[in-house]
Order: C-alpha cells, then sequence, then structure tokens
C-alpha cells in the first residue's frame, strides 16, 4: 500500500496440480499486521503484546483450528515457536516445537524441529536446517519466514544444509544482481540437480 505495507500475495504453483490463490494482510492503527485472510474460509489472526507477536491463531470455517505461542531471545529474534493442531477428539495439542538460533547480526543459523515424544515430557529432534556463509548484502527474500513482519535473514545466505531421517542434504546458493546489487536469480545446487528462483521489482 501507500505506506510500503505488504497487503496483498497472488500466487500459484504446478506441483502437485495447478492450483492459485490470495492472501491478504490487515493492520491495526500501530501498522501491525493482525490478520491475514487466506480463503474465503482460512485466516490467521496475529496477537500481540508489548510490541511482539506473542500468538497466532488459525480459524478454518470460524473454527479454530490451530495456533502457535512464539518464545523470544535476548536479541528479540524469534527463539521458539510451539505450533498446536486441533486432533479428530477437539483437543488442540503441540504438534510441532521450532527452535530458532540466530548468528550475532541476525541472521537465521539453525532451525531446529522436534515433535513431542507420547507420554513423556521429551521432545524427539525430527529435522535441523542451517543456514550459513552469509554474503554481505541485503536480502528481501528470506528462505525462512517466522512472522511477515520479521525478517529471519537481513543477508543472503550461499549454503542451506537439511539434515533429516540420516540424510544430510547440502544447498550451495549463488545469485545474480541487477546494476543496483539486488539479486534477481537465486540458483540452488545440490547433488543430483538444482533449482532457481527469479526476482523481479516496482
Amino acid at each position: 500500500d501507500e505506506a510500503g505495507r505488504l497487503t496483498t500475495v497472488q500466487w500459484e504453483q504446478n506441483t502437485p496440480g495447478f492450483s492459485q490463490g490470495t492472501y491478504n494482510y490487515f493492520y491495526n492503527t500501530n501498522n501491525e499486521v493482525i490478520k491475514v485472510v487466506e480463503s474465503p474460509v482460512k485466516e490467521k489472526v496475529f496477537l500481540w503484546e508489548n510490541g511482539k507477536v506473542v500468538k497466532t491463531e488459525v480459524y478454518t470455517n470460524s473454527v479454530l483450528t490451530q495456533y502457535t505461542l512464539y518464545g523470544y531471545d535476548a536479541a528479540g529474534n524469534v527463539g521458539e515457536a510451539a505450533v498446536h493442531y486441533r486432533q479428530p477428539d477437539g483437543q488442540l495439542k503441540l504438534a510441532t516445537l521450532f527452535i530458532y538460533l540466530y548468528k550475532v547480526d541476525g541472521n537465521l543459523y539453525k532451525q531446529l524441529i522436534y515433535s513431542p515424544i507420547p507420554d513423556s515430557d521429551d521432545y524427539h529432534l525430527d529435522e535441523t536446517r542451517t543456514y550459513d556463509n552469509y554474503l554481505d548484502v541485503e536480502n528481501p527474500f528470506p528462505i525462512v519466514e517466522i512472522l511477515p513482519h520479521k525478517n529471519t535473514q537481513p543477508n543472503l545466505p550461499s549454503t542451506y544444509r537439511i539434515e533429516r531421517d540420516g540424510d544430510d542434504l547440502l544447498y550451495q546458493l549463488s545469485y545474480e544482481f541487477s546494476e543496483e546489487g539486488k539479486p534477481l536469480k537465486r540458483t540452488a545446487t545440490f547433488p543430483g540437480g538444482s533449482e532457481t528462483a527469479y526476482y523481479e521489482y516496482y
């Protein structure tokens, strides 16, 4: 909008088949995002305390189907996100716990994904994602979005590693830039292939 806030995202994808949609963003008088309408039947609500989002709630057909609780580290970064889903019996239970670790410059370093172990207070580490070798270049397109108003990766990472179920997959990220220094193209190369993202500005 005229204030530079994100108001609409129109998306399309072709995997596995063609689908498309629109996300509409709404703000309060403090310019804080308070709601994202993802479809005619689904919306996400953001609850704020002391300038920070402490909880999001997802409603489907006006029924609360998911909520996430957020914790912050000493630097003000989102340090954890505990995602709860509605179960067939109607209860909302913790399903996934995300832990986020950052470099001193504010760039996301590790994303640890845990699941609760049934009948226990412990958690199982399901997956580790590591982002490293950041370039001294501003990043308008973070790979990881935790909350829409916080850029978890102010700079461009050049490596992305996924460790899961005994597999260890390393992505090498390379970029092409405009004359103004903005990224126009990102190529992720990994064993057996590559994928490319293109960026346009207005």
